[in-house]
């Protein structure tokens, strides 16, 4: 009967040891891919036809609203490479708006003789585009040169929007 009860006792006292030590290394628990949150705004736009110029720095702007369009209160812009291409990325799920500039006169002002063009679906009016999760909406186009005119900024492009899953 002692015998069985220092046994008992001895297994009591080793048998925590014995659960803590797995006799080696632990297997790490892989991190699990982070879901995604955000998504990618790219493309490319290119000189209307017969222009001269470069697209290479032209600034591609990305508005929230159709009000901050209008008054130019951009979101993020960056700058188009020389074949015309950009990308935005980490863009919240939401609607946008986005235009391209290249200031020709330097004067800072969207204004005649500059090259531009806007995201429109009508051809009359800056058209809002949807930014999914997990997605990359395409948005590109032929920026034109803006004819001698006067007044608020002129829709001249009727750019291609496509959203496909990101990689």
């Amino acid at each position: 009967m002692r015998f069985t009860l220092l046994w008992a006792l001895v297994l009591a006292l080793f048998a925590p040891l014995a659960a803590c030590d797995s006799g080696g290394e632990e297997t790490p628990t892989p991190t699990p891919t982070p879901t995604p949150t955000t998504g990618i705004v790219s493309g490319s736009f290119s000189l209307q036809a017969g222009a001269s110029g470069s697209i290479d720095n032209a600034r591609v702007a990305l508005y929230v609203s159709e009000a901050d369009y209008n008054n130019d209160n951009f979101l993020r812009t960056t700058a188009a490479a020389a074949n015309g291409s950009y990308s935005f990325t980490n863009v919240n799920p939401g609607n946008y708006y986005l235009d391209v500039w290249k200031d020709l006169n330097n004067n800072s002002t969207i204004d005649s003789g500059d090259l531009y063009g806007v995201y429109t679906t009508n051809g009359a009016q800056a058209s809002p585009f949807a930014v999914t999760v997990g997605q990359t909406t395409t948005i590109g186009g032929t920026v034109r040169i803006i004819p001698n005119a006067r007044g608020p900024r002129p829709v001249i492009v009727g750019p291609r929007a496509t959203s496909a899953a990101s990689e």
